[in-house]
């Protein structure tokens, strides 16, 4: 599916319409469906100020807005399948925080806390929900890499906070 093909068709499933007219199509060409992998990603690593909007929409479309309203649209089919499994494929950053991938981070942790609530709200249903924290690989899409050493920064006040600190005091 086309980038452009996707955000003409969200606007239409807000409203109740298909995920994608190609949709219904694959699933009759296929006969059905068993199993769904929710395996896309988009990143665009740097400082969290100097990210656009336009590339935090495109992460949080692509990385979390993309397989919810999908595998909602597959719901119906993965029904009637009787043991079916959903996929989400997120990333070890959806664990712990990284430097430089707030966004993606957010999106892909959201995708592990959306697959664990529907996990639970399918329990006994015959739809398996699993999801996957790959480590980092090397693909094209890293390559888009812009982040860089951290900051020295050097705080004005001193946080106080009860309990004891680092140093015992």
């Amino acid at each position: 599916m086309r980038k452009s093909d996707w955000h003409r068709d969200r606007r239409g499933s807000r409203h109740g319409g298909p995920a994608h007219p190609n949709f219904g199509g694959a699933l009759d060409a296929l006969g059905g469906l068993d199993i769904l992998v929710n395996n896309a990603g988009g990143v665009r690593a740097g400082r969290l100020e100097v990210t656009t909007e336009a590339e935090i929409d495109a992460m949080l479309t692509v990385d979390l807005l993309a397989p919810i309203l999908i595998t909602r649209a597959a719901m119906p089919s993965l029904r009637t399948s009787g043991d079916a499994m959903v996929v989400n494929v997120t990333s070890g950053i959806a664990l712990m925080g990284v430097p430089f991938y707030a966004t993606y981070a957010a999106a892909k942790a959201g995708l592990a806390r959306f697959g664990e609530a529907l996990r639970r709200e399918l329990k006994g249903e015959g739809i398996h929900v699993l999801t996957v924290y790959p480590g980092s690989t090397d693909t094209p899409m890293m390559k888009t890499n812009r982040a860089g050493p951290e900051p020295r920064v050097r705080p004005r006040t001193r946080l106080r906070c009860r309990g004891r600190d680092d140093r015992g005091h």
